[in-house]
């Protein structure tokens, strides 16, 4: 027997026993991996209930805020979901206004959208002191979509069709 083969038969149980740990180790990471993945899934599962729970909760806060701005006269307009996102908003808040008030705005409110008129305009047009009514019940109106806006903010203009 020549050295070489002396020496590859010396390591040859060394080698052997590297290639065993080695393997050993492999299935051990194999196993740890599948027994993770089946948690994984379990965890899944957990996370798509826990969802779908707090959607029901999110849509029953819906209802009962639809409800009770309904009772309060408000309309209010939520997103379909809510998921932590913005606020509901609440328009048409002129609620509890009297009728012959509302005929009055809408009667000074012009005709076609080449005449429409500023808050200030309408404000000076009728015989109502406090402003903060006269944009309530323009703000119930544009939501009952009896009037119409153009622009934003100060811009803003309102008219009929």
């Amino acid at each position: 027997m020549s050295d070489a083969a002396k020496y590859a038969n010396a390591f040859a149980d060394v080698f052997q026993q590297a290639a065993d740990a080695v393997l050993e180790e492999k299935q051990n990471a194999e196993d740890r991996i599948a027994d993770l993945e089946s948690q994984r899934a379990e965890i899944d599962t957990e996370i798509e209930r826990l969802r779908s729970q707090l959607e029901e909760v999110e849509n029953n806060i819906a209802v009962g805020l639809r409800h009770a701005a309904k009772g309060a006269g408000i309309k209010l307009e939520l997103k379909q979901k809510m998921n932590g996102g913005a606020p509901p908003v609440v328009t048409g808040s002129g609620g509890k206004a009297p009728d012959a008030v509302l005929a009055k705005v809408l009667s000074i409110v012009p005709l076609g959208r080449q005449h429409a008129s500023t808050f200030g305009a309408i404000s000076k047009s009728v015989d109502i002191a406090d402003g903060k009514e006269i944009a309530k019940v323009l703000k119930r109106l544009a939501a009952e979509k009896k009037v119409k806006t153009i622009g934003e903010r100060r811009g803003k203009r309102y008219f009929r069709e």
